[in-house]
């Protein structure tokens, strides 16, 4: 369950680029799939897969020869595939970004979570935390821990806005101020690895301010150790003061 969780996430953070003729492997993505390993060949084949596809969400024969030589078997495979084909058309999830219910938090210390099923890119989502005026604290591959100034409602069509109903404001604040402490840290590729602060992924970085200053854990266990974004909503810790459509 590791492997898949792992190569999904990775996958996940490659953000499309505008395609040319038809899909193809935006810059990011191919940069992730030599940090995984793929050579330079086995990217021009996927390459040229991905441009006879009319559904850019099947998962290319390369992709999945990559896969199986990566140690995957032909269950993982599969679970794969399957979350590739149940990516919903973007034009349909454009539809709910209509839906808006409450105002954009600015509140410092307000975890922000989307799991857009945008284009590209498999389903498991993103996660980051408000430090205030559409400023928030992220953590992705190519700007690893980071100050991101550009408002999720520009990049999202699906977002919640959560509050810790525990903490005060000014306690959800310290947590806020934690995350930003660890901008320029390096992107964790080990999703299992929650206990390290040394680098961060999105949701891990969230959950671990949380859970080192308060002792609240945000982790819903779905996937055990590993922090999968939307379980911070069904964790039991928070409620949702903001919600842009209805993609849960």
């Amino acid at each position: 369950m590791f492997r898949i969780v792992k190569i999904l996430v990775i996958l996940l953070l490659m953000i499309p680029s505008t395609n040319i003729y038809g899909a193809e492997l935006s810059n990011e993505q191919i940069d992730c799939y030599k940090k995984m390993g793929m050579p330079s060949d086995m990217i021009e084949k996927v390459q040229y897969e991905l441009h006879d596809l009319d559904n850019k969400n099947i998962l290319t024969n390369t992709e999945k020869e990559f896969f199986k030589s990566k140690g995957y078997d032909a269950n993982d495979i599969d679970d794969i595939s399957k979350e590739f084909n149940q990516r919903k058309d973007y034009e349909q999830i454009k539809n709910y970004s209509s839906r808006v219910h409450g105002e954009y938090p600015k509140e410092k210390g307000i975890i922000l979570v989307t799991k857009d099923k945008v284009a590209g890119v498999v389903p498991l989502g993103h996660a980051g935390i408000v430090f205030g005026n559409g400023v928030t604290i992220e953590s992705n591959p190519m700007k690893k821990v980071h100050i991101n100034k550009k408002k999720w409602t520009e990049r999202y069509d699906i977002i919640y806005g959560l509050k810790v109903h525990k903490l005060s404001q000014s306690q959800r604040a310290n947590v806020a101020d934690w995350c930003k402490r660890k901008v320029t840290l390096p992107y964790n590729y080990n999703f299992y690895d929650v206990e390290t602060r040394s680098e961060f992924y999105c949701s891990q970085l969230v959950w671990a301010g949380f859970k080192d200053i308060y002792n609240i854990d945000l982790n819903g266990g779905k996937f055990g150790k590993a922090i999968y974004p939307p379980e911070m909503i069904d964790s039991g810790y928070v409620y949702k003061i903001y919600i842009k459509g209805d993609g849960y």
